[in-house]
């Protein structure tokens, strides 16, 4: 898989996006065939710094792992170039994430005070629990995991049995809202 980036301005009435005017889609990043994601990028998250976009992304190697990397690019749509390491990597094989890591969110709050939502995989008795993790960062780089703060229900047939991932992290002052998905 690859990530790719198009834009469209506003419709000034409606504040929705103008249809009629998205760009062409183009390619900014995609497996490059060694490291953490020869196989595959998916998932991005993307703030600016200054001129400077920086896009979070999950990275899948060659054995179907997951981890988080970073990639910087001064334009919205690239190039964008990545680092040679994950910025989040797994877990021991008995931590909530040993299995993976993906799906990072992550918001700037001030100055060095990052904040990352990540889903941690970890598989028992070869049935995959995801799991919503949560980490934090004084320079967008270098990443303290802070441990789970979301648990899937594990009730039968409910939205969220096996597993909930992040979609979306807001921060309102104090207050964290956090936009989820639930796997069945």
């Amino acid at each position: 898989s690859d990530l790719g980036h198009a834009s469209t301005p506003e419709d000034a009435t409606t504040k929705l996006p103008d249809n009629s005017s998205w760009s062409a889609r183009n390619q900014m990043l995609a497996g490059d065939g060694s490291g953490f994601d020869a196989s595959g990028v998916a998932h991005p998250s993307v703030i600016k710094e200054g001129a400077t976009y920086v896009m979070y992304y999950a990275g899948l190697d060659a054995n179907g792992v997951a981890k988080i990397g970073r990639a910087t690019a001064n334009a919205p749509n690239g190039p964008y170039t990545r680092a040679a390491a994950p910025v989040l990597d797994v877990g021991t094989g008995t931590e909530f994430d040993g299995t993976s890591v993906k799906d990072p969110v992550v918001a700037k709050v001030g100055p060095g005070d990052y904040r990352m939502l990540y889903t941690g995989v970890e598989t028992l008795f070869g049935t995959p629990i995801e799991r919503v993790g949560y980490a934090t960062s004084s320079d967008g780089i270098a990443w303290t995991k802070r441990g789970v703060v979301l648990d899937p229900s594990l009730t039968a047939y409910a939205g969220d049995e096996s597993g909930i991932e992040p979609t979306g992290l807001v921060i309102d002052g104090s207050t964290l809202h956090v936009w989820t998905s639930g796997v069945d």
